[in-house]
């Protein structure tokens, strides 16, 4: 089917409903299918990437292994040649060997023992500084009666203290903190 159609005059008033939503079908058949040719050729570049990677860093795992099975190779017959006795250096590696993975795994494990999944400090801390500016912000300003300037016309302080924010300050405070949390 051309992308172009000549047309006689009049055919089109000929055509049913039924031709033109199969032609419309048949061109979209046509550029889905030209889609997944698309995604198929893609698809397959990158999984030839993927295999040459996952073949590549098993090479490398290999040698690694390898290299570790040589050092300790080497660690054995150097402390045998330095203690007189093949058995004593492949002992004395083997006790290396296994100070070394007892020091790596109490570190490992004292590490791991000051993780506190359910304790965030810092986050706990700005989400109260953030509702005290709220609940400040919320707070009705009641005056005294009469318009005179009495105790309760005086900003409300956010915090303990003589140095506490007033009012005004936490909200901008609020405002800065959020602005600098956006950029």
């Amino acid at each position: 089917m051309s992308a172009e159609q000549t047309e006689i005059p009049d055919e089109e008033s000929e055509r049913s409903w039924g031709e033109r939503i199969a032609d419309v079908a048949e061109v979209w058949r046509a550029l889905a299918r030209t889609r997944l040719a698309i995604f198929r050729e893609e698809l397959s570049e990158k999984l030839a990437f993927v295999l040459k990677g996952a073949v590549s860093i098993a090479i490398a795992a290999f040698l690694a292994a390898g290299a570790l099975l040589l050092l300790a190779a080497f660690l054995a017959v150097l402390l045998a040649q330095v203690l007189g006795n093949v058995a004593l250096g492949i002992l004395a590696t083997f006790l290396l060997f296994g100070i070394g993975a007892g020091v790596a795994a109490i570190m490992g494990w004292k590490a791991l023992t000051r993780v506190r999944p359910l304790e965030f400090p810092v986050a706990r801390d700005e989400l109260s500084r953030d509702w005290e500016a709220v609940r400040v912000a919320l707070s009705p300003d009641v005056a005294s009666p009469g318009g005179d300037p009495g105790p309760y016309d005086q900003p409300v302080p956010t915090g303990q203290g003589p140095g506490a924010p007033k009012k005004t300050e936490a909200l901008e405070d609020m405002e800065e903190r959020y602005r600098a949390g956006a950029e």
